[in-house]
């Protein structure tokens, strides 16, 4: 609770994301906000004293993967808390979040990697891919580098 009591309005988690934006003659990053989760609120927090919500979201199915088999991709996803207090807002801390692939996801990788090919990057983009319903305000690009025998066919 802090030095005094408070009423806490609202608690919200922010599914954040580190992306890419392109500009027109230079690439920069920046940090979106892919989802948001109102989780709690409405009760009274006395000085000192601690409270436990407990809570269960869904990540969107086209979250990011960040880890594959325990190796770090290069994404960068996290968890920011956001508390509203007193109609004021407090940004709260940045959690790290690492996501694996769905199932199918895991499959096509893998399948990848037993003809050969080697990861080589994966990064975010902001901007959508037209004609895909994407519903996340970015999209994610992972490169793999074909096996010698068909580096002269793949680009």
């Amino acid at each position: 609770g802090g030095g005094s009591d408070v009423t806490v309005d609202r608690i919200s988690l922010l599914l954040v994301a580190r992306v890419e934006m392109e500009g027109q003659d230079e690439e920069h990053e920046g940090t979106v906000v892919l989802e948001r989760f109102t989780v709690g609120g409405g009760f009274r927090l006395a000085e000192e004293a601690e409270h436990t919500v407990p809570f269960t979201v869904t990540l969107p199915w086209e979250t990011p993967i960040t880890e594959l088999h325990g190796q770090h991709l290069g994404p960068v996803l996290g968890i920011r808390t956001e508390l509203e207090v007193a109609g004021a807002r407090d940004k709260g801390d940045l959690d790290a979040l690492a996501v694996g692939p769905l199932p199918a996801q895991e499959a096509i990788l893998e399948a990848f990697g037993q003809l050969g090919y080697a990861f080589r990057s994966a990064d975010l983009e902001l901007g959508h891919i037209r004609g895909t319903g994407q519903q996340l305000p970015c999209y994610q690009e992972i490169e793999i580098l074909p096996p010698a025998g068909h580096a002269h066919a793949v680009n």
